[in-house]
Order: structure tokens, then C-alpha cells, then sequence
């Protein structure tokens, strides 16, 4: 995937000096500068800056992580971005494919769909 978040078309930006909490739903991609508490659903792609705090589940195409998500992912595509060593993401992870640079995690538990069904690996890094 690697820089994806650069070269996505943002239809909606949460501003570094915004606070938003509650449901977020969209059809297009959102970048988040700032703070989120609650739920974010859009069909498109979520990104954020290093300094954003997301204590939300997310569910998006796909998702790039530069500051700290606190909740579940569900997507399509991951990368937690760790320049500076800022990009952190506590909770479960479901995805179908994506880019997670080493060392980021001590300690997953990973879920992919398969023809068969789930399947779930836990990883100790």
C-alpha cells in the first residue's frame, strides 16, 4: 500500500483544533487531524495525522494510522506509519490485506477471511 494516505482524494478533514464525538458515516475518505470519540463508517478511506486521537472502532476501505487509535479496525487495507514512532493503534484488527511495518505491535491477534472462513492468529512480536 505504502503512502497510500498521500495521494487519496479527502472529501472531509477534522482539523487538529476539532473535537468530534458521536457516529461518523460517509461515502467518501476522511483525514483526522484532531480528536475523535465514538464510530467511524465510510466507504472510503480514513487517514491521520501523527498528532490525531481516535478512541473509536473503524470500519473504512482502508486505513492509514500516524497518531494513536484506540478501538477495533475493520478494512480492507492497513498501514500504521511509524515516523517518529507515533503511529500506535490498541483493539482488534480485521483486514483483508495491508502493510504493517515491523515492530509496530508486541502483541496481535490477526483475523482473515479465507474460502473456509476466518482465520485468527495470535502473534507475539
Amino acid at each position: 500500500m505504502g503512502r497510500r494516505s498521500e495521494n487519496m482524494e479527502v472529501e472531509s478533514i477534522i482539523g487538529k483544533e476539532t473535537q468530534f464525538k458521536g457516529t461518523l458515516e460517509g461515502k467518501g475518505s476522511i483525514r483526522i487531524e484532531g480528536k475523535v470519540d465514538g464510530k467511524i463508517e465510510v466507504e472510503g478511506d480514513v487517514s491521520m495525522g501523527e498528532n490525531a486521537m481516535i478512541k473509536a472502532d473503524i470500519k473504512a476501505g482502508s486505513i492509514t494510522i500516524s497518531g494513536t487509535v484506540e478501538g477495533n479496525i475493520d478494512c480492507k487495507a492497513l498501514e500504521i506509519q511509524r515516523k517518529n514512532r507515533k503511529g500506535k493503534l490498541l483493539g482488534e484488527i480485521v483486514v483483508d490485506g495491508g502493510f504493517i511495518e515491523e515492530k509496530t505491535l508486541r502483541e496481535a491477534l490477526f483475523a482473515q477471511k479465507t474460502k473456509k472462513g476466518w482465520l485468527a492468529k495470535h502473534l507475539v512480536l
